[in-house]
């Protein structure tokens, strides 16, 4: 009995991302008839003939009478425009069992991609850097492929007042390694937002580096880093540090309220607030009631006397960002509506609910 073959036709002009060429695997099962010449070779390879029709005793006049081996004969220059002619013959020694009728007998071969991807596309990032040999197993903990925090960065100064000109230190924090050292970048947040510049040529860039120099822009903000662990081959991963609160920056002189007419009617707070995480910026969406008459004027929130937000109503409700929360936890905020020249000034507490990061 014949052993199981393959047959490998490759690209080397076509190569994946690990630099091995795609190809095709041809792949027979079939038994070669060993007592007639064409049906011996398994696969055949011969230039493209729009006469070659017939593995034998072709009928088309441009190429009358000829066979497979003919065309393999005549072609003994490098194929330009190959033709594969696979032989799927078999034998079948008849048997009483197979009448009547005889039974239906298949004959196939395989055609399967080889090498069109450096690995299955399927493939999940937590094994996606085992890619040939690996040198040990890969598992969430000890080995994992994705870049894996286990300290959060840090944030340092030589102060405990930064204000304008202080320089802030970064530190990357802890990394598992146990499969590959990491590349680290930097990127300095303010209140939750890319700090960023224009360069020389106008184009906007964001703050980069293991240090910051503060500026008059960060006085009475939280500055925060994002640190980027990444090796070519690997996914990467992101850790923040915890904030560093800016002190300084001077507080809006508070608008006089209108004075209310004789008559204004008193209004109603609504308000909430979406739950964020740490560093990011809270919405609140607040709503003013008042009976026959639609609340316009200006609405602010403070938390401990200072204020992280205002916005103006417009129809009666006003939908605006706070500032944001550095830390885990429940901050109970004011929301406080001024009041117009028809309409009473009134105030409401909720709580902001900050999640970690």
């Amino acid at each position: 009995m014949d052993e199981l073959s393959w047959f490998r036709v490759l690209n080397p002009n076509s190569k994946n991302p690990d630099g091995h060429a795609r190809s095709y695997e041809i792949v027979n099962q079939n038994y070669a008839n060993k007592t007639i010449a064409e049906f011996t070779p398994h696969i055949s390879f011969t230039n493209y003939r729009a006469c070659q029709e017939y593995a034998t005793a072709n009928l088309n006049a441009g190429c009358p009478g000829k066979s497979v081996l003919d065309y393999v004969e005549e072609d003994t220059l490098e194929l330009t425009d190959p033709v594969a002619w696979v032989n799927v013959g078999f034998h079948h020694t008849d048997k009483d069992e197979d009448q009547s009728p005889m039974p239906i007998h298949w004959q196939k071969f395989q055609i399967v991609p080889r090498d069109f991807f450096a690995q299955k596309p399927t493939i999940t990032e937590a094994r996606s850097c085992v890619n040939g040999p690996t040198g040990g197993a890969v598992n969430s903990t000890t080995r994992p492929c994705i870049a894996t925090n286990t300290e959060l960065p840090t944030v340092s100064t030589d102060t405990e007042d930064p204000t304008t000109g202080t320089t802030l230190t970064a530190t990357p924090g802890a990394w598992n390694e146990a499969r590959t050292t990491w590349n680290y970048q930097y990127l300095w947040f303010r209140d939750g937002e890319p700090i960023t510049s224009l360069d020389e040529e106008g184009n906007e860039v964001g703050a980069t580096g293991e240090t910051y120099v503060l500026t008059a822009a960060d006085l009475g903000s939280d500055i925060t880093v994002k640190v980027t662990a990444s090796r070519t081959g690997y996914p990467s991963g992101t850790a923040e540090s915890e904030a560093v609160a800016v002190s300084g920056g001077a507080e809006p002189e508070p608008e006089p309220e209108p004075e209310p007419e004789p008559g204004a009617v008193t209004s109603k707070v609504k308000a909430s607030a979406t739950k964020v995480k740490a560093g990011k910026k809270p919405t609140v969406t607040v709503t003013v009631n008042a009976t026959g008459v639609t609340p316009t004027g200006k609405v602010t929130v403070t938390h401990k006397g200072k204020l992280v937000g205002s916005g103006k109503l417009k129809n009666g409700t006003v939908k605006f960002k706070l500032k944001a929360f550095s830390k885990k936890g429940k901050y109970q905020v004011a929301v406080s509506y001024g009041g117009s020249g028809k309409v009473l000034g009134s105030s409401k507490t909720i709580t902001v609910k900050v999640k970690k990061k």
